[in-house]
């Protein structure tokens, strides 16, 4: 009676588990991926992965708004002031203030804009992008010197090389769940 009840117990675990996967509750509990709608929207104009900013965002903000680090940096994106003000500038964002920063959708457009820059810069060496991101620029050229991609472990700077690789690592999981996600969906369409 034991190994039936056992059984009947794993069967409907399986048939709720198989239930659940078929939900979007499912994918954004395991992709806590928050402003979809504007990642997707900037991503598009500035043909940069979403994902790649959201594991940004979570490095710098962990999702929080107002997040605001000991050096001055604002936002989910942890934009400077000076540089929010540079870009919003050249975006045409009339009467800039430095607390414009809190607002998601001006952090993220400044965010995306600034990574476009850098990504006119160094290409698709994404080290050097998010190495740039968090260092500058001219501390990357200095370390890259002649050559023409930047690794991890050149970076001298324990703060960006730990940046680097957590944004890094974090872009790698979300890639991964996006995949699995575009599987399942792709199987729950065959069976439609």
């Amino acid at each position: 009676m034991k190994k039936r009840n056992f059984i009947i117990a794993i069967v409907l675990a399986l048939f709720l588990l198989v239930a659940l996967i078929n939900t979007n509750i499912f994918w954004n509990t395991l992709n806590p991926v928050f402003y979809n709608d504007l990642l997707n929207e900037y991503g598009e104009i500035y043909q940069i992965d979403p994902l790649l900013v959201a594991a940004i965002i979570r490095v710098e903000s962990k999702f929080s708004p107002y997040a605001r680090s000991q050096v001055g940096a604002i936002g989910l994106m942890q934009i400077m002031p000076v540089t929010g003000k540079e870009i919003a500038t050249k975006l045409r964002i009339d009467n800039f203030q430095p607390r414009d920063l809190y607002v998601p959708e001006i952090n993220i457009e400044i965010g995306f804009y600034y990574l476009n820059e850098l990504k006119k810069e160094f290409g698709d060496d994404q080290v050097a992008i998010l190495a740039s991101y968090n260092a500058g620029r001219t501390n990357v050229r200095y370390w890259m010197g002649k050559d023409t991609k930047l690794t991890v472990a050149k970076i001298p700077f324990r703060e960006t090389r730990n940046f680097t690789r957590s944004v890094l690592s974090t872009y790698r999981h979300l890639q991964y769940l996006r995949q699995i996600k575009n599987l399942v969906t792709i199987r729950r369409h065959d069976l439609n």
